[in-house]
């Protein structure tokens, strides 16, 4: 698919210059021909449903579906913020648990992430979070990625899951007595 817009700069410099020629030239009618042949099939491709494998909308659609109110969100990577951006109202309801700073107020186009251990901390507030990850991507050496796996590895299960367009949307609870209620009851008290 990357290579259409190149074949079609080609085709019209050719057609550029077989323009110059006379009309009743057999080259003119064979270089309209063969531009057809080569332009018509790409363009029909890109308005099937299987050229759109990064379709935000239908992502956006999944999160809202699979969040409950209240529920943490955390995209894997941070990049993947794009996948929801383009429709706020379906995350509203929910905790981005990673953003430190939203897109608009750091001029930037996926915000600006908390470091490693403020998400991870976050993280371990919640009893439900609703990942959204691009399908195939994984820790990138990112201490902040690092940190979301390895909270998700440690402190949940995956409830249920959905692959949409290029994207993984998935529910993870928190594992079986490891709630955020049992590690306040956990913690040592302080007596004075």
């Amino acid at each position: 698919m990357s290579a259409h817009p190149g074949l079609a700069l080609l085709l019209g410099a050719w057609l550029d210059d077989v323009r110059r020629r006379p009309r009743r030239s057999p080259i003119v009618y064979v270089a309209v021909a063969a531009a057809l042949a080569a332009l018509v099939p790409p363009s029909l491709e890109l308005r099937t449903p299987r050229s759109r494998s990064n379709d935000a909308t239908a992502v956006a659609t999944a999160v809202r579906e699979a969040g409950r109110p209240g529920d943490g969100l955390l995209h894997l990577s941070g990049r993947q913020r794009i996948l929801t951006a383009t429709h706020p109202d379906d995350t509203r309801l929910l905790v981005d648990l990673a953003l430190a700073r939203d897109p608009v107020a750091s001029n930037t186009l996926a915000g600006v992430e908390f470091a490693a251990p403020g998400i991870a901390a976050r993280m371990k507030e919640f009893d439900r979070i609703v990942v959204v990850r691009a399908a195939g991507e994984r820790a990138s050496g990112d201490p902040r990625e690092e940190a979301k796996e390895e909270t998700l590895r440690r402190h949940f299960r995956e409830d249920r899951a959905v692959e949409v367009n290029g994207a993984r949307v998935s529910v993870q609870v928190r594992r079986h007595g490891d709630s955020a209620r049992a590690e306040f009851l956990r913690a040592p008290s302080g007596s004075g």
